[in-house]
């Protein structure tokens, strides 16, 4: 299901974009996803922590360290956001010396806002898998693989790379933004409840 999620967009593009957009689209995005790979890391490393400060009840520990890798990922993504805007001329340059690409900054900004709410989403899955509740995921994203497919197959032929973003952060911000964040503070509540 998440690869439904995230990999339907290179058979969205092989059907609608030409091949320079393609290009421009894969270069971009490898280079989001280092920056994001770092957050993700940041995440491997929290698994045990947040595993077992759950496991001792200690839902203090929880929340601080969740709100910590919440901010500094965010802040993260921001900046690098920021940076890449200056930066990804020559990322293209390194990446397609032969190419003639331009990345336009406002999907420049589209990306960095996508990434942003991976940040948010990923944390909260790796919250929620530290707890072994995989319930959310198997509700949930069946149905943003959906929304995935049919907003990026409805979109890309009208805005183009923006289209991919779009359908993208539509299927994220549709459900498991909201919903993964909801499931974790259900957790907490039963916790919270069973102390008192």
């Amino acid at each position: 299901m998440a690869a439904a999620v995230l990999q339907i967009d290179y058979v969205v593009m092989s059907q609608y974009l030409h091949a320079d957009d393609i290009t421009i689209y894969n270069i971009s995005t490898k280079v989001f996803g280092l920056a994001f790979f770092i957050y993700q890391a940041v995440l491997a490393a929290l698994w045990p922590v947040f595993a077992e400060a759950i496991s001792k009840r200690l839902w203090g520990t929880v929340n601080a360290q969740m709100k910590r890798a919440l901010s500094v990922g965010l802040v993260f993504m921001a900046l690098a956001t920021i940076s890449l805007v200056w930066l990804m001329p020559l990322a293209v340059h390194i990446l397609a010396p032969t190419e003639h690409l331009v990345v336009p900054v406002g999907l420049i900004f589209v990306m960095g806002f996508y990434f942003m709410v991976r940040v948010w989403t990923d944390s909260f899955a790796m919250l929620l898998q530290s707890m072994s509740d995989l319930k959310p995921f198997w509700v949930f994203v069946p149905i943003q693989a959906i929304i995935s497919i049919a907003a990026q197959w409805a979109l890309v032929p009208r805005f183009s790379l923006y289209g991919v973003f779009i359908g993208l952060l539509a299927s994220f911000l549709l459900t498991v933004t909201w919903a993964l964040p909801l499931a974790a503070k259900r957790h907490y509540r039963l916790a919270k409840s069973e102390m008192s």
